[in-house]
């Protein structure tokens, strides 16, 4: 394996489940971290498409998704394509609007309506680097922000006093999982892992990034559905570093929810289904 090859990996590692404290990086290796942490641009969760190199060490956290299944007689694509029209009436439609959506593979239909917006108070499950501090509170963002400074200090958490655990260049692309309450900090990661803090003057909104960022709906995420011990023994098998911990915890959310209502049409046999979806701190809708 080539040097190149060999700094990505580490890199890649790194930026996912954060060791990079304790890794020794050349001038020209953290110049390359700071492009492996800026190409998240807004990621939901780990690549379904393949499991190759980090892939295979976050596989275990897609499985905390997969709980919800709309549909159930439908044929797998047809599920994907509805999952996805839902995600994006959630995202966009008003409440009590009626959104459309018709297979390109069968003759299976369905309407969409949202209802009830609001914002809601609850206990989210999340990962983060061990060495960052879970927040008593967030308020959920779930967008790609962009570093406005150089050097940015990426804290262990919402204080100076905190220790710093990285850094990011000027313009460096990071997922904001929410705001501190009452404080100026904003969560920020990767992949759904949580990296540290940055100070809310130093990072703002990327809209090209949030432009890309598809809406997605999943099932709830919760830790008691991923694997802990095998995400970080395949993690540090991958990269060979052995201090590779991810954690996982609860955090009191306030975030955006709302309900949405499928009246679903397969054979001629219609079904009516209905969930409540709230937005994660990754940015997608998890429905109930």
């Amino acid at each position: 394996m080539n040097r190149f090859k060999r700094t990505t990996g580490a890199i890649a590692a790194c930026a996912l489940l954060s060791s990079c404290a304790t890794m020794e990086l050349s001038e020209e290796d953290r110049a390359a971290l700071g492009g492996a942490l800026g190409a998240v641009a807004g990621a939901l969760i780990a690549n379904e498409a393949g499991a190759d190199g980090w892939q295979v060490a976050l596989a275990g956290i897609a499985a905390g998704y997969a709980g919800y299944q709309i549909g159930k007689r439908l044929g797998g694509s047809d599920q994907a394509a509805l999952r996805e029209r839902t995600a994006a009436a959630l995202s966009t439609a008003g409440d009590g609007e009626v959104v459309e959506w018709a297979s390109d593979e069968s003759d299976a239909t369905a309407r969409i309506t949202t209802a009830n917006s609001r914002r809601e108070t609850k206990g989210m499950d999340m990962l983060r680097d061990q060495r960052v501090d879970s927040p008593a509170q967030l308020t959920i963002i779930g967008k790609p922000y962009a570093s406005t400074g150089s050097s940015v200090n990426l804290r262990a958490g919402p204080s100076t006093a905190t220790q710093v655990v990285g850094s990011l260049d000027r313009g460096e692309i990071v997922h904001a999982f929410g705001k501190v309450p009452g404080a100026p900090w904003v969560m920020v990661g990767r992949n759904n892992v949580a990296l540290g803090y940055v100070h809310d003057s130093l990072v703002a909104e990327h809209g090209a990034a949030a432009a890309e960022q598809k809406p997605a709906l999943t099932g709830t995420f919760e830790l008691d559905d991923v694997d802990m011990d095998e995400v970080n023994r395949e993690a540090r098998a991958t990269f060979e570093i052995d201090d590779l911990v991810t954690v996982g915890d609860t955090v009191e959310v306030a975030t955006d929810c709302r309900t949405v209502t499928l009246e679903i049409v397969v054979d001629g046999v219609a079904e009516t289904e209905e969930t409540d979806a709230c937005r994660g701190a990754n940015g997608a809708w998890e429905a109930a």
